[in-house]
């Protein structure tokens, strides 16, 4: 069992955690996926997260069965362990000796992010460099 804690409440659930060794979980563990799906937990809403071994995050699109990204977390995934918090917006992580990782996987709280960093409305060419096919308005919110 993995607790995820929202960092803006401070409420926290747990959720089980499925190991990226084991293949497949109990049938009643409803994170799990079949062996035939390349991810490892989902979030209910169309995304998906596994550890691949060359130690980066894939995050996937569960209704295409398509990857839609990597995330480089700079671990051996040896020991990790995915679950989603209960909303499917924050992806936490954990891998042997006890590093964590909470990841944001909400592409609204994307697109807001990237109007704040980049501090103006986003051009064409970085709204499709950066964001992908993520609906983004014109303006920054």
């Amino acid at each position: 069992m993995v607790e995820v804690t929202d960092l803006d409440s401070g409420h926290s659930e747990r959720h089980t955690a499925v190991p990226w060794a084991i293949p497949a979980a109990r049938a009643s563990d409803e994170s799990a996926q079949p062996p035939e799906t390349p991810w490892q937990v989902h979030n209910g809403r169309g995304m998906g997260a596994s550890i691949p071994t060359d130690g980066t995050l894939a995050l996937w699109d569960t209704k295409r069965t398509q990857q839609i990204g990597t995330i480089d977390i700079g671990v051996e995934p040896d020991a990790a362990a995915l679950a989603f918090d209960a909303q499917g917006r924050r992806l936490a992580v954990t891998v042997s000796g006890g590093l964590a990782f909470v990841i944001d996987v909400n592409p609204a709280s994307w697109r807001t992010q990237a109007c704040s960093l980049a501090a103006r409305e986003l051009t064409v060419l970085e709204k499709a460099a950066y964001l992908g096919s993520i609906d983004m308005p014109d303006g920054c919110p």
